[in-house]
């Protein structure tokens, strides 16, 4: 909590510093600016393999932090201030397009099959507001959720998730099935955790809090989460200790980020006894690597504080 808080407040603080001007819509891929230098791969581990940078820097020349970034149909959304943008992942030469502005800030988003979910921060993550990216001209749906939430959404091929509480203070965490035509289907029970960082894959729910990442059975809910990884203690200058910022799971192996860590790490959950394994280090921004999201076998992960993702083929 002492870490999400931080994080929270430094994010708001840098948002309403920074100017109302409107961003330009000439976000590129690629390694643009003359300063960005090609990380280095440690010997540590042989995969995945770089690939490149995509850099939006040119255009996203303020000091607040993308907040929050998804993958679907071959088109990367993410949101910045009070905006949502998209890039078409095929286009070397794409641009960035704004589809969305909301003066209630964006911060946590998911893409369906073309429908894009978002929550944003005013009013207290409250609702969750639906726009078909195939209908932009239609406007966005808002639909309540039960209790309230945490700020948290979950996706898989077809389905959304998010996490609510019966009430702010409650150690109480209740999944649900999000349902726009009908009553949200209740999936799953935790408490005492800080759930962040959601995947479903299969009849498994994984979340990430603090340093651990935790599992649910979805055919036996009512038992709660268990441990399936710890990272390792690594505090930083605030206290927080190895936080996780961000991970997916592909074929076994979550790969993953920290608070107080400049690495990008992997772990295979077939070798429990293994340590995990670096992939690459942030050698030119001490900060390190933030969220990070695993699509068509391409992981894209943001350097935290920076306008960048590094790609890596797995």
């Amino acid at each position: 909590m002492k870490h999400s808080s931080i994080i929270l407040f430094t994010t708001l603080l840098l948002c309403f510093n920074c100017s109302n001007e409107k961003f330009d819509n000439n976000i590129t891929t690629g390694a643009v600016d003359d300063n960005i230098t090609t990380p280095v791969v440690l010997e540590e581990s042989s995969e995945p393999t770089y690939i490149k940078t995509m850099d939006f820097s040119s255009s996203i020349d303020y000091v607040s932090e993308i907040e929050s970034f998804d993958i679907d149909n071959g088109y990367l959304y993410f949101d910045y201030q009070y905006n949502i943008y998209r890039i078409n992942l095929e286009d070397d030469n794409a641009t960035a397009e704004l589809i969305i502005e909301d003066d209630e800030a964006p911060v946590t988003i998911k893409v369906i099959n073309n429908q894009l979910y978002y929550q944003t921060y005013w009013p207290a993550f409250s609702s969750i507001k639906q726009l078909d990216v195939n209908n932009i001209a239609g406007g966005t749906q808002v639909t309540p959720v039960i209790d309230t939430p945490r700020s948290l959404l979950i996706k898989n091929d077809t389905n959304l998730y998010y996490v609510s509480s019966p009430n702010g203070l409650s150690p109480i965490n209740n999944f649900y099935q999000f349902n726009t035509s009908g009553t949200d289907n209740l999936v799953a029970t935790d408490e005492f955790v800080i759930p962040k960082n959601g995947k479903v894959i299969d009849n498994f729910l994984y979340f990430s809090s603090e340093n651990n990442v935790h599992r649910i059975d979805l055919n036996s809910p009512s038992q709660g989460s268990s441990i399936v990884y710890t990272a390792e203690d690594i505090e930083d200058a605030i206290g927080n200790e190895g936080y996780i910022l961000g991970f997916d799971i592909h074929e076994d192996k979550i790969y993953y980020s920290q608070i107080g860590s400049t690495n990008l790490y992997s772990f295979d959950l077939n070798t429990p006894t293994e340590s995990p394994k670096i992939i690459q280090s942030n050698n030119n921004n001490t900060t390190g690597y933030s969220q990070l999201i695993i699509y068509n076998d391409v992981l894209y992960v943001k350097r935290l504080l920076d306008k960048q993702l590094e790609v890596f083929e797995i």
